[in-house]
């Protein structure tokens, strides 16, 4: 699932920077970013759909436990956007949303490590 995510989201950043005007000031911190906000929500859905499928309206369940998840991750990604894509470039900042983004990566593995055994339990 990760790795589906990783190239769906590398093909759709390739094609925004060819075909609409984005100028990328950093190019590392772009790909860097991608990566993880891409890892981050892979494994909220992956996590979300997992705990979702034991209950008995499981499209439901899966949409309000991951919002919880899904919403932290996508304002610190596009926080983190907003930096690389802005002219003057703040390596500091930037470096703090990073790492949030893969604290919220480490938080939904570590909930998914903690919570499937229990759930999956008969």
């Amino acid at each position: 699932n990760a790795v589906l995510s990783l190239v769906q989201l590398g093909i759709a950043a390739t094609l925004f920077v060819l075909f609409f005007d984005i100028s990328v000031y950093n190019s590392t911190a772009f790909i860097a970013l991608l990566a993880t906000a891409g890892l981050s929500l892979s494994l909220a859905f992956t996590f979300t759909s997992a705990i979702a499928s034991k209950g008995e309206n499981s499209t439901t369940l899966a949409s309000i436990l991951g919002l919880p998840i899904i919403l932290p991750t996508l304002l610190v990604s596009l926080s983190a956007h907003n930096i690389i894509l802005n002219t003057s470039f703040n390596q500091f900042h930037f470096l703090k949303l990073l790492a949030a983004e893969i604290g919220l990566g480490v938080l939904a593995l570590a909930l998914a490590y903690i919570l499937i055994p229990y759930l999956w339990r008969d």
